[in-house]
């Protein structure tokens, strides 16, 4: 493992409300007591608890944030405007509805977003209105922050709305119905219901929390981003009008993901459990930084809700006290870590396993191994730590996949490394093959069997320097994967060396690569003890000792090699 100090994507904390010697980058109780104080001699908290904040913004000088409020069951508006020396000054503040689950009232109001009809042209706030299952519409006016009641979004497809949580609009405004793990799709602010998404099997939405929704000008890709139970990021990609596909996910095994939305250049994801935003690229192809930690300073959270974009602003809500609230930040990706995996490489592979080895470049708790059959359909198949080898064991004889590795850490992914393919042979080929000369006509093949799938072994020899020739096919024995075979070659010339080689086959045709190859050269054969019969083959030599004895030697494989016989039949082993 590689530990670099490296910088990431980011949040910079910037203020909300500049008033004379007043900057305000949290609104918190204190501060909007403070600012209230100072524009009007009186104080006021403003809200209960907020729990979601969006920033519409109408020109440089003026904005309106709308804030849902789950404590004391309301929507807040409150428009800025700048004045003649630039500060930010509180133009207009209404605050709308109460407890109650008639016509103007809320019980837990959470998401919110804005959305708008074409004919009649009309601007509208969606409102999650989720502990009375219901999605509240309001036309309203961002000049005079006059709100008008419209009949709510109840039911989808004849079942009735539980819990929704969160909205959000492109085109067409998408709900998530948390009590039904679905996504309704709507137009016309609400109020006319186009599709609901759901999912199947493993690609089923498991009780979602939230959605975001970004459209990529370079692709032309509309895509949802939805967070759910089991702490993951799925993105749906639109096919056509509102049809969406599973196009991926992303999970988090150690956070708390309880809210997500997105600008046009990144995603962020608020994990509540350790108090950070998770800046995504958006396609979920790699993380670009993590901030925040627990605690009151600027940048850091205490107990955090949701997060809400605004342009290239968040703003998170978080615990409404004295030293806690909404705060406000600015996106900042200028550096993006170049940290992925390099040099991915298969570095051995049989017909039941693969090894993977790659480079490490990041400071990462584990590695992901990924592995696809069909192109663009990955699954994760493993996971790794302290290391930068992995075996994939669970590979099959015959197929071709492909790898890609990527890091992990508390709240961050690397990207993925470059991809390499590999196709897994049918069967081991045979090794440790060895030719053992007998006789003058004879040599004794012996290897090893490294394959469960073959049925039977095909032999080649040549002779001297020539080419390789089929000799002959020997069966398997049923159970021998990792024993010694054996083969004896007969009616040979004697004096002659010949070379072999192996594979395995099996009954469908299929071959294994071939052994290593051996040589070995048959005994001499003599009929006499003459000069003239002991002259053969050119480069051998042969002797008869004062005592009879018939040697014989020869040069092979860069070695001398010798042996001897009585009777120039018979021969002793060779030795070297």
């Amino acid at each position: 493992m590689i530990f670099l100090l490296l910088m990431n994507a980011t949040l910079v904390a910037t203020p909300l409300i500049e008033y004379e010697n007043v900057s305000i980058q949290k609104f918190t109780r204190d501060t909007s007591a403070k600012y209230s104080n100072l524009l009007y001699g009186e104080v006021y908290y403003l809200f209960g608890q907020p729990w979601e904040a969006r920033k519409f913004i109408r020109s440089d000088s003026e904005y309106v944030l709308l804030v849902t409020d789950a404590k004391w069951h309301r929507l807040f508006a409150m428009k800025m405007k700048t004045d003649e020396e630039g500060n930010w000054v509180v133009d207009t503040m209404v605050a709308y509805g109460g407890l109650g689950t008639g016509i103007g009232k809320f019980r837990c109001p959470r998401g919110i977003d804005l959305s708008f009809t074409l004919s009649p042209p009309g601007r509208y706030i969606l409102i999650a209105d989720s502990w009375n299952h219901r999605v509240v519409r309001l036309r309203w006016s961002p000049d005079s922050l006059a709100f008008v009641w419209c009949t709510p979004l109840t039911e989808a497809e004849g079942i009735p709305l539980r819990y929704p949580v969160d909205v959000c609009h492109w085109g067409y405004d998408y709900i998530v119905d948390r009590g039904n793990n679905r996504i309704i799709i709507t137009q016309n602010a609400g109020s006319q219901v186009v599709g609901v998404y759901k999912g199947e099997g493993t690609r089923r939405l498991d009780d979602p929390r939230g959605i975001a929704v970004h459209f990529d000008y370079y692709s032309y890709k509309l895509r949802l981003f939805v967070i759910d139970k089991k702490n993951r990021i799925v993105m749906l990609e639109r096919e056509s009008g509102t049809d969406f596909r599973w196009a991926g996910e992303m999970v988090f095994p150690e956070a708390e993901l309880t809210s997500i939305t997105a600008t046009q250049n990144a995603i962020y994801v608020l994990d509540r459990k350790n108090c950070k935003i998770l800046i995504i690229a958006p396609n979920l192809s790699r993380s670009y930084g993590v901030y925040g930690t627990s605690g009151l300073g600027v940048g850091e959270f205490k107990e955090p809700l949701s997060l809400s974009a605004s342009r290239q602003n968040i703003l998170v809500c978080e615990k409404y006290t004295s030293s806690s609230g909404i705060q406000y930040f600015t996106e900042d990706l200028s550096y993006i870590p170049d940290d992925s995996p390099q040099a991915l490489n298969v570095v051995a592979k049989t017909e039941a396993t693969v090894t993977l080895e790659w480079e490490d470049r990041s400071s990462e708790t584990y590695f992901e191994i990924w592995r696809s059959t069909v192109p663009n359909i990955w699954k994760l198949v493993g996971k790794v730590c302290g290391s930068n080898r992995f075996t994939d064991t669970t590979v099959i004889a015959g197929k071709e996949y492909a790898y890609k590795v990527r890091g992990y850490s508390l709240d961050y992914y690397t990207g993925f490394s470059n991809t390499v393919n590999v196709f897994i042979p049918y069967m081991n080929s045979p090794s440790l093959l060895t030719a053992s000369p007998l006789s003058h006509s004879s040599i004794r093949l012996t290897w090893r069997d490294n394959s469960r799938y073959n049925t039977g072994y095909e032999i080649e020899y040549k002779v001297e320097d020539g080419d390789w020739q089929f000799l002959t096919t020997v069966s398997d024995i049923e159970g021998s994967s990792g024993s010694m075979m054996s083969h004896t070659v007969n009616n040979l010339s004697p004096s002659t060396r010949y070379s072999f080689r192996v594979r395995a086959y099996d009954d469908e045709g299929h071959y294994s690569g071939w052994s290593n190859k051996d040589s070995g050269i048959t005994h001499p054969y003599l009929t006499s003890r003459e000069p003239d019969a002991l002259r053969f083959n050119n480069s051998r030599k042969v002797a008869v000792a004062p005592d009879g004895t018939i040697c014989f030697v020869h040069t092979c494989h860069g070695k001398v090699w010798y042996t001897q016989s009585q009777d120039g039949v018979n021969w002793e082993k060779e030795k070297r």
